[in-house]
């Protein structure tokens, strides 16, 4: 996304037409009188040959059209029939060695974010997908292409998966580099059959629950922990305590049966119609999915209220009364068939087009006890601030998993109150804003913080055991979100980027958990016009520092450092301090790799996938979630020939591998970077030590996988 003369464009088109049979895209920019403003003027192109029954193809082409030709099938993957209507999507890459394919001789003025301006002499980029609808056989056919990296998507219902040489459904696929002319006939895009779960969710007694939300989560393993991703936003169960959660891909999941008991105290009930903007009861008082709604319906327990869908029935199981003074029965989150964590769920593995029935949930009723305390911040007790009380579970990431077990806000005195909280090990978290402002940028909408300065993000986390009798007294102390700060360098003799252009550095923390590093999205990032850089607003957690070059330059991130430490592959780690000393560093000396893959009989090998990977293998188990530096693949040639480029100097292990490759014991087919794929590749691998710049030739030979 650029800004051109102060407008954020895309792709640049508020002009849209239909080119004749057999036309072309045509891309141009003019100037306008009153400034110098962008039309981009689009057609598009259908393939005057291929399949001739009900496919066809719509959207825009690349923008320079050739004779080359993409011409295959979409097919089941299970049983290789042909997918009749499936969408193809043809993307040409972006980018073609650092530099965006130009079509015709223009300049374009871009505005960059952090001021300035910098100029592309050639053209608009190709950004413009071509799509085809597949025949009654699965066929389709992209013809007058020129040559490029072209990757596949495919969308058929009731199917996942359709990139090219995907070998599962949430594998990753490959990209097609075509030559001038060339002609593919034999492209084949497998999808798998999306799977589905059901089973019935009844209480203690074996009634059924009505309305009970069931979460299905992914479980997928990230740096060799156990990492949940919710795939959906929760199915009710009817009227007879059923669900059936659909339309999953292929792969092993945990079901879970979330409740979370929220606590309000009346005083802040009773102030929120006052407060200045304040919205009215029952429409929330606080942003955060998993913090509190503000409700005048519920159970009034004392000073504190308990809302109704938590005693009524609705998305909970119907409990005893509560009384005012007593403990409280509730019923607690539950991961099939009866786990109260979800690192001892059981799994459930679904394959491709399997419906898994009979998951049956079953609710305990148990008594809980309270949990109260103070929460304070830098000038004294911070009122209005959020909290959520999550399980302790040393197996199972943190984050990942439904087990907000209780949530309330301080009121005016920093006080805060969890009613109903089960036995168990807990951690109580606090993320604040100054003004009043909570997690996911939003928070209390009343009045802030006195206490806490504006503007500011402010958070705590503090360990909670709760057995047999009330917890008191719980010190909560919020302190300053933590800061990650650094500077980038530059080793080579390339003009280096200006410092206009500088502010506009794609460098990004990326959780390894899969969530960001702000609990307002993307940590607010600020780079100077002399290199150094500061990511605002991080909590506590496991980060991979992802940076890239600029478009047009031959800069490319050859090392990430901390404190002399290389991080490219593996993630960073925030606790309680800042992290002050990384260093990226950039070279426009990368390295490259070139040679020819061989069959075990001598010819050329014109099914292979090379696959370069770091020889440290404290980076293999983080492969999965970010490949960082210094892994990448590329397909063969159709001379069985390979390069890889831009790679930064290093000690890796390459190999070739088949193009289908199973793992051992006849287990499921994984994608090269999983772990035990990667041990047993490093067994046949051949080992490369590149230096800056170094253009290396080595021939293989395609290794099987045992």
């Amino acid at each position: 996304m650029a800004t051109i003369h102060g407008k954020r464009c895309a792709h640049l088109a508020d002009g849209r037409r239909r080119a004749p049979e057999g036309g072309v895209i045509v891309m141009r920019l003019r100037r306008l009188a009153a400034g110098i403003l962008a039309t981009l003027l689009v057609a598009s192109l259908r393939a005057s040959s291929g399949p001739q029954s009900t496919a066809s193809s719509n959207a825009g082409v690349p923008p320079s059209v050739g004779t080359g030709a993409l011409i295959g099938r979409v097919v089941d993957a299970d049983t290789g029939g042909p997918i009749a209507g499936a969408l193809i999507v043809l993307q040409r890459a972006v980018l073609a060695d650092g530099v965006y394919p130009l079509q015709s001789d223009i300049t374009v003025t871009i505005a960059l974010a952090g001021g300035g301006t910098t100029t592309l002499t050639g053209s608009t980029p190709n950004i413009s997908p071509l799509n085809m609808i597949a025949d009654d056989d699965g066929r389709f056919a992209f013809t007058g292409l020129p040559p490029g990296s072209f990757s596949f998507s495919v969308t058929a219902s009731g199917y996942a998966g359709g990139g090219l040489r995907q070998r599962r459904s949430g594998g990753v696929s490959q990209s097609l580099d075509l030559a001038d002319g060339q002609r593919v006939n034999d492209v084949t895009l497998r999808v798998w059959k999306l799977a589905a779960i059901n089973g019935r969710v009844v209480d203690e007694i074996g009634e059924p629950v009505v309305g009970a939300l069931v979460r299905v989560l992914r479980r997928v393993m990230v740096g060799n922990q156990p990492v949940l991703q919710q795939v959906n936003a929760g199915k009710p169960t009817d009227d007879r305590g059923a669900y059936r959660a659909s339309g999953l891909v292929p792969g092993d999941y945990v079901v879970a049966v979330p409740t979370t008991q929220t606590t309000l105290p009346m005083a802040v009930v009773d102030a929120a119609p006052q407060q200045s903007g304040a919205p009215a009861p029952g429409r929330g008082l606080i942003n955060p999915p998993s913090a509190p709604t503000l409700t005048d319906v519920g159970a009034q327990i004392g000073d504190f209220l308990l809302p109704a869908s938590q005693i009524r029935g609705g998305r909970s199981a119907v409990g005893p009364a509560p009384t005012e003074d007593g403990p409280l029965a509730a019923y607690q989150t539950v991961f099939y068939p009866s786990a109260t964590v979800s690192s001892q769920a059981t799994i459930v593995t679904l394959g491709s087009g399997e419906e898994k029935s009979g998951i049956d949930v079953q609710l305990a009723l148990v008594s809980t006890r309270r949990v109260s305390g103070v929460v304070t911040g830098p000038d004294g007790p911070a009122a209005n601030v959020p909290l959520d009380l999550l399980v302790m579970d040393a197996d199972q990431t943190a984050d990942t998993a439904p087990d907000d077990v209780a949530n309330t806000i301080t009121d005016a005195n920093g006080a805060f109150t969890l009613l109903a909280v089960p036995s168990g090990s807990y951690v109580l978290r606090a993320v604040t804003r100054g003004g009043g402002a909570g997690r996911g940028g939003g928070g209390m909408r009343g009045a802030g913080s006195a206490s806490i300065a504006p503007g500011s993000m402010l958070w705590a986390n503090v360990p909670v055991s709760v057995e047999d009798t009330d917890v008191t007294g719980v010190a909560v102390a919020l302190r300053p979100a933590l800061h990650v700060s650094g500077r980038l360098e530059f080793k080579g003799a390339a003009a280096r980027p200006t410092s206009a252009q500088l502010p506009g550095s794609a460098i990004m923390l990326q959780s390894a958990a899969g969530r960001s590093a702000g609990p307002a999205g993307q940590p607010m990032f600020a780079v100077n016009p002399d290199g150094a850089f500061t990511f605002m607003g991080c909590l506590p957690g496991r980060y991979f520092v992802r940076a890239s070059g600029w478009g047009g330059l031959p800069w490319i991130v050859t090392s990430i450092t901390v404190g002399g430490q290389d991080i490219a592959d593996i993630p960073l780690t925030l606790d309680a301090s800042d992290v002050t000393d990384v260093t990226i560093t950039f070279t426009d000396q990368p390295a490259q790799i070139a040679g020819i893959v061989r069959t075990s009989s001598g010819s050329a090998d014109t099914k292979a996938l090379v696959v370069i990977f770091p020889r440290d293998d404290r980076s293999w188990p983080w492969m999965t979630a970010w490949r960082g530096l210094h892994a990448t693949s590329a397909h063969v040639t159709a001379a069985g020939t390979f390069t890889l480029t831009s790679l930064p100097a290093g000690d890796y292990y390459l190999a070739a591998v088949p193009e289908e490759f199973g793992t051992p014991q006849g287990q499921p087919t994984a994608d090269w970077q999983d772990p035990k794929m990667l041990r047993a590749l490093a067994t046949t691998a051949t080992r490369v030590r590149l230096a800056e710049g170094e253009h290396h030739s080595q021939d293989l030979q395609t290794s099987p996988i045992r």
